[in-house]
């Protein structure tokens, strides 16, 4: 049964087609797709034999407007995003174009994924050539803002630790390093979730790319520590290496990138990914313990080997990697969503 919502948004849609003058049937429905991480809802619905989605999002938390100037921005430089059809900025009510179900993450398993993601670092490289638009920085406050969710939601809530004088003490220190390491990058446009749920095969030279509402001036490294250390799939480090290369080679080419050695760009990729994957334990334990979204405990696993992985490789984490696996591996391992990754 549609909610208040749903039924004004079908509404506003009906309304939309009486004043552009397209016929409708009598069964005109929207037809709901499956949730996000946030609070935006998503509808088929066919127009004039176009296909189309109704987008539910709730002003009191979703951005309608930075959406539609971001999409301007990113259609501008020649990146494939939703065109905006419609748009009700008050009530947050949208009709965008639909790409269809061809996620990357539904396309995984298929021949050519290797294809499908060096597309996706040429939409990256052309995504961060963007110049001279305004967006907020991702500066320290917001990248310490987003560390803290680790201590309030994964640790208190999900795990049930009260972090001590010393859990914060050694927790204060990684996070100094990390946002140390993060602010010495260059700074290129951000999407922020640039990953295989967020991108599109739509049968051309690159990817569709949506969710970019919430995009920053930050750190070079950024997207592309979200495409290749993924939340949702793990890649094998010789797949890495090699997108890691080619990335290299088309952002420098581009002028993206100034000339710079691998192991400078690997320690920003790590520690980037570091505080990425940090802030990601707080906020899949926001959606189960705020939202009742339990599915995102299913992929704490992966995010927690990324963590895992890049604090043993330097000598400067090794202080918080003995705590972590003190402190909260002997709690995660006795949580029921945890399980091991071969």
């Amino acid at each position: 049964m549609a909610d208040q919502r749903q039924q004004k948004l079908t509404q506003w849609v009906l309304n939309y087609t009486r004043e552009q003058k397209i016929p409708t049937t009598d069964r005109f429905s929207l037809e709901p797709l499956h949730g996000d991480a946030s609070f935006r809802r998503y509808f088929r619905v066919c127009i004039a034999n176009k296909k189309l989605l109704a987008v539910d999002a709730p002003p009191t938390t979703e951005d309608t407007r930075a959406f539609v100037r971001i999409a301007g921005i990113l259609a501008q430089a020649g990146i494939i995003v939703p065109v905006v059809v419609a748009v009700d900025y008050e009530q947050g009510f949208l009709l965008v174009s639909d790409f269809g179900d061809r996620l990357y993450f539904s396309l995984l398993a298929s021949d050519g994924v290797e294809q499908l993601y060096e597309r996706s670092i040429v939409a990256l490289v052309k995504m961060q050539s963007i110049k001279n638009v305004s967006l907020p920085c991702y500066d320290e406050r917001l990248l310490r803002q987003e560390l803290e969710l680790f201590s309030i939601w994964f640790m208190e809530q999900l795990l049930t630790l009260s972090p001590t004088d010393e859990d914060s003490r050694i927790v204060n220190e990684c996070c100094d390093l990390i946002v140390q390491t993060v602010l010495e990058q260059p700074t290129v446009f951000v999407h922020r979730d640039y990953h295989s749920r967020n991108l599109l095969d739509v049968g051309r030279d690159m990817p569709a790319v949506i969710d970019f509402q919430g995009a920053v001036q930050g750190p070079v490294t950024y997207d592309l520590v979200s495409l290749l250390k993924d939340c949702y799939v793990t890649w094998p480090m010789s797949m890495t290496e090699e997108w890691l290369a080619l990335y290299i080679s088309l952002a420098q080419r581009e002028h993206v990138l100034a000339p710079v050695s691998t192991d400078t760009l690997v320690r920003w990729y790590d520690f980037t990914g570091l505080q990425r994957h940090i802030k990601v334990l707080g906020i899949f334990a926001r959606l189960n313990c705020r939202d009742g979204k339990s599915g995102y405990l299913a992929d704490l696993p992966r995010v927690i080997t990324y963590i895992r992985d890049v604090c043993t490789k330097y000598d400067e984490l090794k202080l918080f990697s003995h705590w972590f696996q003190d402190r909260v591996m002997s709690s995660v391992s006795q949580s029921g969503w945890y399980s091991r990754e071969s």
